[in-house]
């Protein structure tokens, strides 16, 4: 069992590794050198590396990102945050060594596909690996742990304008900020693409000793909503609330470890879920 998860995490390492050097690739080498500025706390990095050139990139990013840690470990909990602060280093590092290499500067909007769609693939590989590169992450699950009501595209649509307007004021030009959403606009699909393959859900059920505990820590992990359904034993008689949920598939890499993390012998069923509507699900079979 020793070996076999060292193995795990060495994978794990391994695939966050490649994912935030394809990422820092396409700041690097399509977006930055071309005045287009990627979302999150990244885009304003980049940014102020322009108006600063003194300051590096990823440096910034990870200075940037510290409050939004502090905040994180307080709101949402430490195992989140410490994969979120090591993936956030991992890419900072590679945001300042990638900085060295040539840039293509010859066509804008070749530039904001290329970029966006490199971008996308690096986000996608780091977040099948149940972790984040931290930053607007933290910020939509704080938000919306203070208020559930909140919608998640909201709330990544308003993070982004306001990075999309900061970069077109740094840049000194509008045509930067159309660039900078034509890239996110490719990097979040490319994203949902890799880590949902189909646009499908899964609906899990989960027996446990420790349901409330279990229930509060799916809840704020990741951002969905609970049901508690009451259950009876067959055999034993006893009476129980069994957790019901439904999330994406990009989810179940974070499911599974809270799951673990709150109960390693908590009783687990997934099923496909391919018709789901309402509270940020729109799939239909």
């Amino acid at each position: 069992m020793k070996n076999l998860s060292e193995k795990f995490h060495f994978k794990t390492i391994l695939f966050v590794s490649a994912g935030a050097f394809l990422y820092s690739l396409a700041v690097n080498i399509f977006l930055a050198p071309n005045n287009i500025a990627p979302g999150g706390v990244t885009g304003i990095a980049t940014a102020l590396n322009h108006l600063f050139a003194f300051l590096p990139t990823g440096t910034l990013s990870f200075l940037f990102n510290i409050p939004l840690f502090v905040v994180g470990y307080r709101e949402i909990g430490k195992s989140f945050i410490i994969s979120t602060v090591l993936t956030t280093f991992t890419v900072s590092v590679f945001l300042d060594i990638t900085a060295l290499i040539p840039a293509y500067a010859q066509d804008r909007l070749l530039s904001a596909l290329l970029g966006g769609a490199l971008m996308g693939i690096g986000l996608g590989i780091v977040m099948r690996c149940g972790t984040t590169t931290g930053g607007a992450d933290i910020i939509v699950r704080v938000l919306r742990k203070r208020n559930p009501a909140l919608s998640v595209a909201f709330l990544i649509f308003t993070l982004d304008l306001f990075v999309v307007v900061f970069a077109a004021l740094a840049y000194r030009e509008v045509t930067s900020a159309l660039y900078s959403v034509i890239a996110i606009f490719v990097s979040s699909t490319v994203t949902d693409k890799i880590v949902s393959g189909a646009d499908d859900g899964k609906l899990v059920h989960i027996m446990t000793e420790h349901t409330e505990k279990m229930a509060e820590a799916i809840a704020v992990g990741l951002s969905r909503g609970v049901t508690l359904l009451h259950a009876k034993g067959h055999y034993t008689g006893k009476e129980k609330d069994v957790i019901m949920v439904v999330i994406r598939r990009y989810q179940l890499a974070s499911l599974r470890r809270i799951v673990k993390e709150t109960d390693d012998k908590a009783f687990i069923i997934f099923s496909d879920a391919t018709a789901v509507f309402g509270n940020g699900f729109h799939i239909q079979e």
